[in-house]
């Protein structure tokens, strides 16, 4: 899985504190930027409805956790600084975006979120607005800038009573074009509408380089539209050294520049805290003990510092671990000896290889084998059941599923498990780049997760389900997982097993409880319902889905399925496989002949318009190869390939089309836009 961004929002935190505004902001009509914008009043479930519609995910709440784990005083030299205190001023001359950067480890979620809780906290009974984003790593769903602010929107407009009269139109408009969603240009508008209700704004980015980085110009375009036109709002914004000069040569004269140094005193208040939070549960120290930990490790990082000033190590990780690794020892020796052992030579990469050979017992090492690449953060359902299954095995053992307690315990604390959201997960990024960068510590890695999911997809208990549920069973947990990434897992490593189990499971696909799952996870169109079994996604159609090569061959083969058959969406084999960029399968399936090319879905998308819709500059080439395709077929939307193609800002497709001759790029649709407007709508500079 490459690494992506996921957003966690908060409602707008204005008057009294509270996470919801009084009414009181909003009783007068306001004209912005010469449209007049109404608040209209609307039902709880209407407005639910129009928040999914704007950004359809629900992240857990990452800054109570970042709070949860803040140490007070430490940090808070960052609003002595005269940059910050620039920024924060009430006033126009002062540059509107502070940049934080520093490398993984030194702190800088957590300076986003003091940062945070301190404007709330000044500006509690004062009309103003702080809106705050985490950018994670972790999961997929925050592609690209649209994403992002449309999550933002979600933000600003779930704190607020009433919605926009525009954006109830825009929602009613969608329904009649199957759930139509919102370009950037038109999120920015409503953005831009909803921030002047407030006297002041703050935005607050953490984590920027975590964001997909061919989509972040595009990001941070549309956070300077935003500005330009909202110069009440300041945006705080972190990230990693290397994209400074990204940041920098946008913004320019509006831009304030810390670097996020740990001090020794904030060393050292760190330090001090851990000590006493032990003390109250562990009696294993003593007086020299203590002293020698306060000298130790500060003393150490110190010495870093001097020898790594250029380069920004990653101090302040380093001293948790090392903290928390001596005060795991249950005698005041063996604390001494580890306290000697952590610090000698210390680095990163040092503490994380001695920590794992500490892990020795084989469930740790299939704890961290999961978290280190599932598709997605893992809940603690879903892993302890999925480290329960016993491989082709044919039925679940309860007996044999771990207690979430003592995942931690066999992991030497590299696993955290969130409380609010139950959510397990590595305990920072840097082990989890430093577990993929040392393959030799798994073996069959993505095999093995597949086999599991396939056996545990193959249980008498699963295939009993019946194919019309919505959701898994709660007694299955770990079954969505299974349904909607078995296949991604297959096709980076697979083995004749693996094959024999997903055989097995795609005979009669569409009856079984997985395909409907699948489909609702990752690809039905919002705004219809899908009810009874997802008919005609057959094993060859799921195969497709997921770019599984060998397998579809079988299939083919086999002749188990009319290959022409269309599914609920009105799909082919040849639409999924063009629709998710598996390029080798739609080389396959054009040259055995047996597909259309031009066969429509139930939105009348077309294959090719579906790998230029998606960006698959490759799929795009090999249909171009075929003369008989309209390249120019509209949808239901009346947009062409060229026109997606634009709009999703993929340049590599935009520019092969424009090479053909007989493509208009003049061509409107039934919203009356041509690509370039789409292209220009959505701030992707390099194709307009």
């Amino acid at each position: 899985m490459n690494p992506t961004a996921q957003i966690s929002y908060n409602n707008v935190t204005c008057g009294n504190g509270n996470e919801n505004c009084g009414n009181s902001v909003f009783k007068n009509t306001k004209i912005i930027n010469e449209i007049q914008i109404t608040l209209q009043q609307s039902t709880d479930n209407e407005k639910s409805e129009i928040l999914k519609w704007i950004f359809q995910f629900e992240p857990p709440n990452r800054h109570k956790r970042v709070c949860t784990d803040r140490v007070g005083g430490v940090g808070n030299w960052i609003f002595e600084t005269l940059e910050f205190v620039n920024w924060a001023a009430n006033g126009s001359t002062f540059p509107n975006i502070l940049f934080c950067y520093g490398e993984p480890g030194v702190g800088k979620t957590f300076i986003s979120s003091l940062v945070i809780d301190t404007l709330i906290s000044r500006h509690g009974n004062d009309n103003v607005g702080v809106f705050y984003l985490y950018c994670d790593y972790l999961t997929p769903e925050i592609k690209t800038a649209t994403d992002l602010m449309g999550a933002l929107l979600k933000g600003v407009l779930a704190g607020l009573p009433g919605l926009h009269e525009e954006i109830i139109q825009e929602f009613n408009k969608s329904k009649k074009h199957m759930g139509r969603t919102l370009g950037l240009e038109e999120i920015e508008k409503m953005l831009k509408a909803a921030l002047a209700s407030f006297r002041r704004n703050f935005i607050c980015i953490d984590a920027l380089d975590e964001f997909p980085v061919e989509n972040r110009p595009a990001l941070l375009r549309s956070l300077e539209n935003i500005i330009q036109d909202s110069p009440g709002t300041r945006i705080f914004l972190t990230g990693r050294r290397h994209i400074r000069d990204e940041v920098e040569r946008l913004f320019a004269g509006a831009l304030q520049i810390i670097s996020i140094e740990p001090t020794k005193q904030d060393i050292s208040i760190y330090i001090t805290e851990r000590l006493a939070q032990d003390q109250i549960t562990n009696k294993a120290i003593d007086d020299n003990l203590e002293k020698e930990i306060m000298s130790v490790i500060p003393q150490t990082l110190s010495g870093m510092y001097v020898k790594a000033i250029t380069r920004q190590n990653q101090i302040f990780l380093l001293v948790a671990l090392t903290i928390n690794q001596v005060l795991s020892e249950p005698t005041i020796s063996k604390r001494r000896k580890r306290l000697r052992e952590m610090t000698k030579g210390l680095s990163l990469e040092g503490v994380y290889k001695g920590m794992l050979e500490r892990v020795r017992d084989k469930l740790g090492l299939e704890v961290l084998m999961w978290l280190s690449h599932s598709e997605r953060p893992l809940h603690a359902d879903e892993l302890c059941y999925a480290l329960g299954i016993v491989i082709e095995s044919t039925d679940h053992d309860r007996d044999n599923v771990p207690q979430i307690e003592a995942l931690s315990k066999y992991c030497q604390g590299l696993v955290v498990v969130e409380k609010q959201t139950s959510t397990v997960r590595l305990m920072h990024l840097t082990l989890q780049k430093y577990l993929r960068d040392h393959p030799s510590l798994f073996e069959r890695t993505h095999s093995l997760i597949a086999e599991t999911c396939l056996t545990h997809l193959n249980f008498q208990c699963v295939r009993n389900f019946s194919p019309t549920l919505h959701s898994a069973p709660t007694e299955t947990p770990f079954l969505k997982y299974a349904s909607c990434y078995w296949g991604e897992h297959a096709r980076k490593e697979s083995t004749e097993r693996v094959k024999t189990l997903a055989l097995k499971l795609l005979n009669q696909h569409d009856k079984h409880i997985s395909a409907k799952l699948l489909l609702l996870e990752k690809s039905w169109p919002w705004g219809h319902d899908l009810d009874g079994i997802p008919d005609g996604f057959s094993g060859l159609h799921c195969a497709a889905f997921f770019g599984l090569h060998e397998i579809a061959i079988s299939l083919l083969h086999a002749e188990v399925t009319d290959f022409r058959r269309k599914d609920i969406t009105g799909s082919t084999p040849l639409t999924w496989a063009a629709r998710n960029g598996h390029k080798r399968l739609v080389r396959l399936f054009l040259k055995w002949g047996y597909f259309d090319p031009e066969a429509e879905d139930i939105g009348e998308c077309t294959p090719f318009s579906w790998a230029a819709r998606n960006g698959h500059k490759g799929v795009v080439e090999l249909f171009l190869q075929e003369s008989a395709i309209n390249f120019e077929t509209k949808d239901c939307f009346g947009r062409t390939p060229l026109s997606w193609a634009s709009g999703g800002g993929h340049h590599g497709v935009v520019k092969v089309l424009l090479d053909r001759q007989g493509i208009d790029p003049e061509t409107k649709d039934h919203s009356d836009r041509t690509p370039l407007s789409w292209a220009s709508g959505g701030g992707h500079e390099n194709v307009v």
